[in-house]
Parts: C-alpha cells; sequence; structure tokens
C-alpha cells in the first residue's frame, strides 16, 4: 500500500510508517539504539533510548527542534536527518556528540533536496537518500561536515521511502525506488558517484521498501499484500526469483540476512517474522509475535544469535521483542517507557 505524503507536515511518521535502521553486531557489548519520532507542544522531537541488551537498562534523552530521523553513529557521533520545519521540506541532518548528547552541528541542504528517508556510511561519508520525485542522493564528508555532492535519478525513479531503503556491496550502493510500478532498483558507482545501471521488476512487484545484501545476491521486500521477497543477482545485476509471502504476513518491511537464513519481519498487527532458506529459497517458518502491543515495526538488529524487534504500538511503552535465532522463537521483551506519548519508534541500531 503507497504510502501518504507530498504536503508540509508529513503524517506517514505519526502513522508508524517511518525509517528503518538494521545492523548485525557478533558481539554482546553492543548496545543498542532506538529513535523515535514526534511532536509536543508544536515542537518536532527525536528522542533517542540508548538499551544495554544484557540488563535491559535504558538511558533516554530527547532533542527538541530536530525532525526526525536517527540514522547511525560514527567516530563518536550520532546522525539525525530530517527535514527543518513543518513549513519547508528541506533535508538537514544534525550531528550529535554521543558522548555529551549535545548537537555540535547542522547542515541544512539546497534547496529541492527534500525528505530524506534513509542513510548510509561507508568509510568517511554518509549518503542520504531523499523521498523526491525523481528520487535524490546526497553525498556528505563526515571528516568536514559538508555536503560534496546530490546525485539525481532518472525520470520515474522515485522515492526513497525509509531507512534501509538503500544497501552497499563492495563499492556500489543500490537504492530501492519505492513510488514506481513496477518497482526499480537503481545501482550507483560510489568511486564515481553516479549512476551506472537500473532494474526494473516484474509486473505487480511494485513498491520495493527494502534492501538486504548476503552472498552475492540482493534481496528486496516489496510492501504488498501479500508481501514479497525479490533475488537479485549482484554480478549480473538481473532478477532470480521472486517469492510470495502467505495471506497474512503483508508487506515485507524489513529484512536481515544471518548466516544461511533470511529473516522478512511484516508490518502486521502482531508483527510476524518470516524465516527463508537463501540456499532454496523458501519459506521455513512463521512466528507470529505473542501480545497484541508487540506490532508495527519500528526497526531491527542482531546481536549475536538473538534478533531484536523494536515495535512501534500507539501506546507511550514501545517494546524491543527478542527472538532466538537458534530455536527461532520468542524470548521476552525490554520495554521502553519513552517520554513522549505521541511518538514512533522509527528505528533501531546495535552499535
Amino acid at each position: 500500500m503507497p504510502l501518504k505524503g507530498g504536503g508540509a507536515v508529513d503524517n506517514e511518521k505519526m502513522r508508524g510508517r517511518a525509517s528503518l535502521g538494521v545492523i548485525t553486531v557478533g558481539k554482546i557489548a553492543a548496545k543498542l539504539y532506538t529513535g523515535l519520532i514526534g511532536r509536543a507542544g508544536g515542537v518536532d522531537y527525536v528522542d533517542i533510548i540508548k538499551t544495554d541488551p544484557e540488563t535491559s537498562t535504558a538511558t533516554n534523552i530527547s532533542i527538541s527542534g530536530i525532525d526526525h530521523f536517527f540514522i547511525g553513529k560514527h567516530n563518536g557521533f550520532l546522525y539525525v536527518t530530517g527535514i527543518v520545519s513543518d513549513v519547508d521540506n528541506t533535508g538537514m541532518v544534525s550531528k550529535v556528540n554521543a558522548n555529551t548528547l549535545v548537537e555540535e552541528a547542522t547542515l541544512t541542504f539546497a534547496a529541492g533536496e527534500d525528505i530524506p528517508r534513509a542513510g548510509v556510511i561507508v568509510g568517511d561519508f554518509l549518503y542520504i537518500g531523499l523521498r523526491t520525485t525523481p528520487a535524490k542522493i546526497v553525498k556528505i564528508n563526515l571528516s568536514t561536515f559538508t555536503q560534496v555532492a546530490t546525485l539525481t535519478l532518472d525520470a520515474g525513479e522515485d522515492w526513497v521511502v525509509k531507512q534501509g531503503s538503500m544497501a552497499v556491496s563492495s563499492s556500489f550502493l543500490y537504492v530501492a525506488c519505492y513510488l514506481t510500478t513496477p518497482g526499480i532498483i537503481v545501482k550507483v558507482d560510489l568511486s564515481t558517484f553516479t549512476k551506472t545501471s537500473s532494474l526494473t521488476l516484474d509486473v505487480g512487484e511494485d513498491n520495493p521498501a527494502v534492501l538486504a545484501i548476503s552472498a552475492g545476491m540482493l534481496y528486496a521486500g516489496l510492501d504488498l499484500s501479500p508481501g514479497r521477497v525479490v533475488k537479485v543477482n549482484l554480478t549480473s545485476f538481473t532478477k532470480v526469483s521472486t517469492l510470495i509471502l502467505d495471506a497474512g504476513e503483508n508487506s515485507a518491511w524489513f529484512l536481515v540476512a544471518s548466516g544461511d537464513n533470511l529473516y522478512v519481519i511484516c508490518y502486521v498487527s502482531p508483527n510476524k517474522v518470516v524465516k527463508i532458506d537463501l540456499s532454496t529459497f523458501t519459506k521455513v517458518a512463521t512466528l507470529t509475535f505473542t501480545n497484541a502491543d508487540e506490532e508495527y515495526i519500528g526497526g531491527g538488529a542482531i546481536i549475536g544469535n538473538t534478533l531484536y524487534v523494536q515495535c512501534s504500538p500507539s501506546a507511550t511503552t514501545k517494546p524491543i521483542v527478542k527472538v532466538y535465532l537458534g530455536t527461532f522463537t520468542e524470548t521476552g521483551r525490554i520495554n521502553l517507557n519513552t517520554q513522549h506519548a505521541a511518538n514512533v519508534a522509527d528505528s533501531l541500531y546495535a552499535i
């Protein structure tokens, strides 16, 4: 189902269909960072909650006036991107000291470079995808915190819709263009920051929302009912096959590859996780979450053998559900008590 948008005030963020972050970390020393967006007293804000997954101890900080996505950490700094204001969709990114949690600098994009929705960090560069028509990619040098260049995709290659819509393999950036029928995946050479080619999916394969890469293959999750996952060979940049999920497994909104499996989290209530065997590209099992408030995915990350799924119900408490991948069972949850009632969990990172 396509997302609404286009106005100065983006109601998407208040419905929970926001951005998404994923990182796989092999050690339990990593901490979970949850980004939440919202609005209180006429002011936009982002809450960042740092959680120790071993002790469930959480530190909650709120940064007002920043709208609205936490996108990652690099060399001691957190990066938050969004728009300037309700009446100005121009994109921006803020640099926040990870130790003091103080905003140290803000970079505003050029006019027409609007509504950032995704970010990936490669080396000392941050690439931010914009929900524009056509889509644009902004390149930022993190060492100098300056904008280097902007790449505008071709006509019809529209909307980078959410965190996870871009993925990197070797020196190439892959971009899912959401607002296209059928969907399009664009390949960008990062060494020259130029588009090299694009892949148009088959008829009916619309709304690619998220990408994951494993063993030379790219997987694209489609925001359809039921959800679909498209497999692409990166060497030839051609489609291999499509897996259609079962009825009720709607909207492949989050993907993460771990070992020989791909985990698809569906944007439903309660959330469902579909396990796919990558060697056969077939569905193995589906895990439906236990509680009614474990709904509407806000992000996901893997630490060791545990998948952490950030849920985004309307209640103030935003649970992180723990799934042990060895048995593919739900093993517990961490309840985050947020500072604002009307907020939406939009990202989860393990750093």
